[in-house]
């Protein structure tokens, strides 16, 4: 899929919905239960709406981590293998869904992530 493909009206929507993405990820986590959804409906192949979506995710982590750090409301040898086993299983999972049939990942991501939101909405009691 080319960038130019996408109309200023998918960008425009895709925007808004990550602006809204990173306030509730800011709040409470589960943005990607928005922009996962988003990136696919607007046509961007799952692989590619994956890579954003983790590209966000680790903006998103890597700015409240340092906060975190440079407050001293965390020290890296109390999370230093926490943070090793994230980056472990992240790799691990990237290398997996590379080698999952695409029309497979178009059926499985949407089921995932309505598994997530139930999970999610059971946890916080809403």
């Amino acid at each position: 899929m080319e960038f130019t493909s996408i109309s200023i009206e998918i960008l425009i929507f895709l925007f808004l919905l990550a602006t809204l993405a990173g306030l509730i990820d800011t709040l409470a986590g589960g943005g990607g239960l928005i922009t996962i959804p988003a990136l696919l409906i607007s046509g961007v192949p799952p692989l590619m709406a994956l890579g954003t979506n983790k590209v966000q995710a680790v903006i998103g982590s890597g700015t409240a981590s340092y906060l975190m750090f440079k407050k001293k409301k965390v020290l890296f040898k109390n999370v230093k293998i926490l943070m090793l086993y994230a980056f472990v299983g992240s790799m691990i999972g990237t290398i997996i869904v590379q080698f999952i049939n695409v029309e497979i990942l178009n059926f499985i991501i949407p089921i995932v992530l309505i598994l997530f939101l139930f999970l999610y909405l059971k946890k916080t009691n809403i």
